[in-house]
């Protein structure tokens, strides 16, 4: 069996779940790992069952994670493929529409071999199985569930009667709707089903689950009427998307003196490329400068997310130590609906302590409600000042 670890976070136990296997076992067309399916689904089971607090508090997640278990362990006698064990481990994790929970059992290079030799004291195989990723080099995006073409990757198009703006309609004979439903969001962990939607548009002509020089017969429409293009799947690798079509902004740092202290615009955290960490590292260290600011704006609209670690370091600087970013009661200037949100979260945990089971738990939740609350105070008094 493969050995899974589980790695707590930031709250509510954001998981990473790394595996290794024999070296023999890197080419995923094979069924090699099927015999191992149902013992790996149980060690993660086990290790959710027991970790993942969401899990242990919350009744009616430990119910739908269950049932959706037995599911997998049942279907796992018809697994003939490496690809069916990869559709059932994500099925299995989709459950809790949380993507900070997954197996991430096909990456062991970089800081995730580290961590697996830290967390283990045995060294990483050098080898691990490793998802085969393909695209047509059809870039897609979204406009009230219409597909559209806004890109295209020319080395790899296989037809260039192709052109930007025209509309997607069917891919052997399923409508681009239909096959993010089935085919590609039953296997991502995904919180809401629209912007899902919206996000995975581009997974249709890039997928982990299609063989390298298969072609796709699919339907597109313009301004003349309809026609339709064999395309090929050419295999990429597992950036090809960021690299080739979601590049980040030339700029995405900003820093502005004002009255009062700094307006400071961030629009993504992610380590996109050297120029991109070149400017976060900025960031961060700009933050030493602002230590006698009387307010200070982080501006994150729009902000794409990514490695939560800039943060820390900011805040590490900000502070001159480094700080407990969850339980800290400091609280950033906010609109009135942001505060609105806090005032919708308040009502949601009342509920929840009310349904909950013993007084431990009951215990945990008010004192989560407490400093949810300290922060919502400070919010509104810095409002106050603002007016």
């Amino acid at each position: 069996m493969w050995k899974y670890i589980l790695i707590p976070t930031i709250a509510f136990l954001n998981c990473i779940l790394i595996g290794c296997a024999t070296p023999n076992s890197s080419n995923p067309s094979n069924a090699d790992l099927c015999p191992k399916l149902k013992g790996d689904l149980e060690y993660i089971h086990g290790s959710i069952s027991k970790n993942f607090v969401g899990y242990v508090h919350n009744p009616e997640l430990r119910q739908q994670v269950d049932q959706q278990f037995n599911k997998e362990v049942e279907s796992s006698r018809q697994c003939s493929s490496n690809i069916d064990y990869v559709k059932s481990v994500r099925r299995y994790f989709s459950v809790f529409k949380d993507p900070h929970v997954g197996a991430r059992w096909d990456r062991l290079e970089g800081a995730r071999k580290d961590i697996f030799e830290v967390s283990t004291g045995k060294k990483a195989p050098e080898k691990s199985p490793s998802l085969v990723y393909t695209s047509t080099g059809i870039y897609l995006v979204n406009f009230n569930n219409q597909f559209f073409v806004k890109s295209k990757d020319n080395t790899l198009s296989s037809s260039s009667d192709i052109a930007i703006g025209d509309e997607l309609i069917s891919c052997e004979g399923k409508k681009p709707l239909d096959i993010l439903e089935n085919e590609i969001l039953p296997f991502e962990t995904v919180s809401a089903k629209d912007a899902a939607i919206a996000n995975f548009t581009p997974n249709i002509f890039f997928r982990w689950d299609t063989k390298p020089d298969s072609k796709i017969e699919c339907t597109f429409r313009n301004g003349k009427g309809s026609y339709t293009q064999i395309l090929s799947w050419a295999k990429v690798s597992e950036g090809y998307l960021k690299e080739k079509f979601q590049l980040p902004p030339t700029k995405i740092y900003e820093i502005e003196k004002t009255p009062y202290g700094h307006w400071i615009k961030v629009k993504t955290f992610s380590d996109y490329n050297e120029e991109v960490n070149k400017q976060l590292s900025a960031f961060t260290e700009d933050a030493k400068n602002l230590r006698n600011d009387k307010i200070i704006v982080v501006d994150v609209r729009g902000n794409t997310g990514g490695n939560s670690s800039w943060g820390e370091a900011w805040a590490k600087n900000l502070y001159g130590y480094a700080i407990d970013l969850q339980a800290a009661t400091n609280a950033v200037l906010a609109s009135e609906d942001n505060t609105k949100h806090f005032e919708r979260l308040f009502d949601h945990l009342k509920k929840q302590m009310a349904l909950q089971e013993t007084k431990s738990i009951r215990e945990d939740c008010l004192q989560h409600f407490t400093q949810n609350l300290d922060r919502f105070q400070t919010l509104k008094d810095l409002r106050k000042m603002q007016n």
